[in-house]
């Protein structure tokens, strides 16, 4: 997630600034608007017709939910642990 881009946007399951913290933990960024330089849309309603869906989807943005970003906090968590391993081995 190092340097990937993120908007929060609608309801979720948890408060929206636990999210962001744990998206910054992991090296991503948040943005509060969708641009052209934003990665992903984090939503629980990829059919919404806010504002901000319409223009991601327009953009090319790829929509997330919480269980794609839990996903790629998982996928970066096990990088990170093998790496630290294999190091130790060294």
């Amino acid at each position: 997630m190092n340097g990937k881009k993120f908007v929060i946007t609608g309801s979720l399951s948890r408060p929206r600034k636990e999210i962001g913290d744990e998206i910054k933990k992991f090296g991503g960024n948040l943005l509060t608007s969708i641009s052209k330089h934003t990665d992903y849309l984090l939503s629980n309603e990829k059919d919404s017709n806010s504002s901000k869906t319409k223009k991601a989807k327009d953009l090319g943005v790829k929509l997330i939910n919480e269980e794609d970003l839990a996903m790629l906090i998982n996928k970066k968590w096990v990088v990170k642990k093998f790496v630290a391993i294999f190091l130790r081995a060294f």
